[in-house]
């Protein structure tokens, strides 16, 4: 039986990538420094404020994953 472990947020932004990349969002989450994270646009333009590991897992959840 294999354990399982808690997702990264290097993980959940990798899903987030995905999820905004199927649904042609047009933006990503970039990780610029190790626990930095920015919102950026197709071109590479940078959307909002820079973000650490707990406001970027709250950006997945809200903006990203909300039903």
């Amino acid at each position: 039986m294999t354990a399982t472990k808690t997702a990264t947020t290097w993980d959940l932004v990798c899903s987030a990538n995905q999820h905004l990349d199927a649904r042609s969002a047009g933006a990503l989450i970039n990780q610029f420094f190790p626990g930095k994270y920015e919102l950026i646009t197709s071109s590479g333009v940078r959307v909002g404020r820079k973000m650490d590991d707990q406001t970027v897992r709250a950006f997945i959840n809200q903006a990203v994953f909300a039903s």
